[in-house]
């Protein structure tokens, strides 16, 4: 009341009524794999609770009725066994009953497994030719299961004696089998600067592998002509750290390439 009656007198004790109430952040929709650790999601209650349990649903909304094992306390990392969407929510209990917080929504998806191999050399030695085209100095290939991948990106690193104007281009190649084929295997992309040696980027890739299958990739170079005899082109061996992936369990081993040496057309 605005006008409360008041009976009886002061006794010098007050009275402090704590509301019960829970929130929890981050609040934002989390994007995760299967058996991959989200972002720690942290309850803040109001005094007076006295227990508490992570629940969640896989409908917005609830009925928020699956308890989270082990999942007692003020925080929780989301890691799910399965991929699904999952609506997270911290459900604290005071004395006069049970309160929740607003559900955080938890996109869980399957991680591709991406093996990388080469042969070794991964390019065998070979002279090329000043004023040629596309000539492999590097190849390699991913195998993949358990669900699509897509290569984000691709790094590499050169060695010898070239010099950038030895070449025109580094290509970056796609192709489905094992065999380069410039007229059917499909150019991803293209590097014409900073062509030294040293590390060089196919960056923005976009290129997909479907589950169950093998992507093969060639890095080939064009010459100009004139170029300069001798002078001579390799590529160290590519790593699972060498390739982005959109997401992806990388493993497996590529070999170095062999030499690569310019010859007078």
């Amino acid at each position: 009341s605005n006008n409360p009656v008041v009976t009886g007198s002061n006794n010098g004790t007050n009275l402090t009524v704590n509301l019960a109430g829970v929130s929890v952040l981050p609040i934002t929709t989390q994007n995760i794999g299967v058996g991959v650790n989200g972002t720690l999601l942290t309850a803040t209650e109001n005094a007076g609770a006295v227990s508490r349990q992570w629940y969640y649903s896989t409908v917005s909304g609830g009925p928020y009725t699956t308890p989270i094992a082990g999942a007692t306390t003020t925080i929780y990392t989301p890691n799910f066994a399965s991929a699904n969407t999952y609506y997270v929510v911290c459900i604290s209990t005071y004395a006069c009953g049970t309160v929740t917080t607003a559900q955080v929504q938890i996109n869980v998806s399957l991680i591709p497994d991406i093996v990388l191999s080469s042969a070794n050399p991964a390019a065998p030695a070979a002279n090329i030719t000043e004023g040629s085209l596309n000539n492999v100095v590097y190849a390699f290939n991913t195998a993949v299961t358990t669900t699509n991948a897509t290569l984000n990106s691709v790094t590499f690193t050169t060695t010898g004696g070239y010099v950038a104007g030895n070449i025109t281009n580094f290509k970056l190649w796609y192709s489905t089998d094992a065999i380069f084929n410039s007229a059917t295997d499909t150019n991803i992309k293209t590097i014409t600067t900073g062509l030294g040696t040293g590390l060089h980027t196919f960056s923005a890739l976009t290129q997909a592998i479907a589950n169950g299958a093998t992507g093969y990739f060639f890095i080939t170079v064009d010459l100009p002509c004139p170029s300069t005899a001798t002078n001579n082109l390799g590529i160290n061996a590519i790593t699972t750290a060498n390739l982005t992936f959109a997401s992806g369990n990388k493993s497996g081993t590529a070999f170095a390439s062999g030499t690569q040496t310019i010859q007078d057309d």
